[in-house]
């Protein structure tokens, strides 16, 4: 989602130089959870290797901190961009209307704080509540 903000900001050759970065280090992190699956205890699973890695207990803490925040942050990204889409973005001085506010004008429930706060409730808040993870394959396309 960052990929063009991050070539805009650095340049082209310092981001190209952070996307093999990244790549080099998700490598790396595959590597590592293939190699060490051969001798995780039980299921092999992602929470299971890592917490024959990192310790059951400290492990698998540091572990839900990190997923948490990780989900945090992408669900912040994709509020920020629907907020843009649907409701238009003021930005170095110029200002770009959103799909809702080219349709229906300005309008109190066409403002980006209202846009948001009523993708939040409506479409994810129902997702949230779901208890397993097998209920959203109604939900996926």
């Amino acid at each position: 989602m960052s990929i063009p903000a991050a070539m805009r900001v650095l340049g082209v050759v310092p981001a190209l130089a952070l996307i093999a970065a990244v790549a080099l280090l998700s490598d790396v992190s595959v590597e590592f959870m293939l190699r060490y699956t051969a001798w995780a205890s039980g299921t092999p699973s992602y929470a299971g290797i890592m917490g024959d890695a990192f310790g059951r207990r400290a492990g698998a803490a540091a572990l839900n901190i990190f997923i948490a925040f990780t989900t945090a942050g992408t669900l912040v990204v994709y509020l920020i961009i629907i907020g843009d889409v649907l409701s238009g973005s003021v930005e170095g001085g110029g200002e770009h209307a959103g799909v809702l506010q080219e349709l229906f004008g300005r309008q109190w429930w066409t403002g980006r704080e209202f846009v948001i706060l009523a993708t939040a409730v409506v479409v994810l808040l129902p997702l949230v509540l779901l208890r397993r993870v097998g209920e959203f394959a109604f939900n996926s396309i």
